[in-house]
C-alpha cells in the first residue's frame, strides 16, 4: 500500500461527472473537499444513528472518527453526502432502492445526485486508496482533490509555501483528466527555485492493478508527458 500511495492516476468522463482514480484515501478526500454528513451505503462501520438501515455520519467529529477506522479492510466503501438531517428522514423506498443499486453496481440507476439529499458526491471505492469511482455534481470539485494530493506529495519533499492553482490552470487540468493522467511522487523534483512534476498521458483505464503492475512500461509508452511546474510563486503546465 505504501507504494500504491505514491502513484496518482485519474481518468474522467466530464459529461457524466465521473472520475476513476487511484492514490487518494478517504481521510485525504475529506481534507480536500468540504463534507458534513454521509449516508454509508457499504461499510463495516457502526455509527451513532441509522436511517432506513443505512448508517449515517453527522458532523466533523463523526467524520474524523470514521476516517481513523481501518477503511482499507472494509473492502467496498460507498457513500453519498447529504445536507440536512431532516431530509434524510424523508428518503423514500424508491430512493433506498436507487442507493442500494448505486452501491452494488457502482453506477446509478438513473442519477447519482438526489435532489432530496442535495448530495455533491457519490463515492464508490474498493480497498481504500486503491480504487475509487467518484461522481461530482461539480466537476471542479475534483480539481480540489487533485490539488490537495499534489500538495501532499510536494510537502513530503519540500516545506516551501505553495500557492493555489489559478482558475485557468484548473480548467486545463480538468480537461487533461479525460486523457488519463499518471503522476509518480518519486519523480517530483523540488528545489530552491521551484517544483516540477511529470504528468504522463497514459490513456483511460479502470484496471488499477494493471496500471500499478505495469507502471514503468506505461510511463515509457505514454503518448505525451507534460510538466506541472511551480516557479516564481505561480503554477503552470508545459
Amino acid at each position: 500500500m505504501r507504494y500504491r500511495r505514491k502513484i496518482l492516476y485519474v481518468n474522467a468522463d466530464l459529461a457524466k461527472n465521473e472520475f476513476y482514480y487511484t492514490g487518494v484515501e478517504f481521510r485525504e478526500f475529506i481534507e480536500y473537499v468540504h463534507i458534513e454528513n454521509l449516508i454509508l451505503l457499504k461499510a463495516n462501520y457502526f455509527g451513532e444513528r441509522s436511517v432506513k438501515r443505512f448508517e449515517v455520519i453527522e458532523g466533523q467529529e463523526q467524520l474524523k472518527s470514521l476516517a481513523m477506522d481501518d477503511i482499507y479492510n472494509y473492502g467496498d466503501f460507498c457513500f453519498v453526502d447529504y445536507q440536512a438531517r431532516a431530509d434524510v428522514q424523508q428518503i423514500t423506498n424508491m430512493q433506498v432502492a436507487e442507493l442500494l443499486y448505486l452501491a452494488h453496481m457502482y453506477e446509478p440507476l438513473t442519477t447519482p445526485f438526489f435532489d432530496l439529499l442535495q448530495n455533491q458526491f457519490a463515492y464508490l471505492a474498493h480497498d481504500d486508496g486503491w480504487f475509487c469511482k467518484l461522481y461530482c455534481r461539480s466537476n471542479e470539485d475534483f480539481v480540489k482533490v487533485f490539488e490537495g494530493k499534489i500538495f501532499s506529495f510536494v510537502n513530503k519533499k519540500s516545506k516551501r509555501k505553495l500557492h493555489p492553482l489559478d482558475d485557468n490552470l484548473r480548467k486545463e487540468i480538468l480537461g487533461l483528466f479525460e486523457t488519463g493522467i499518471l503522476i509518480d511522487a518519486d519523480e517530483i523534483v523540488a528545489s530552491r527555485t521551484g517544483v516540477e512534476i511529470k504528468v504522463y498521458m497514459i490513456g483511460k483505464s479502470t484496471d488499477m492493478d494493471g496500471i500499478l503492475n505495469n507502471l514503468e512500461r506505461l510511463k515509457r509508452e505514454a503518448r505525451e508527458i507534460k510538466k506541472l511546474r511551480f516557479s516564481k510563486q505561480k503554477w503552470s503546465i508545459i
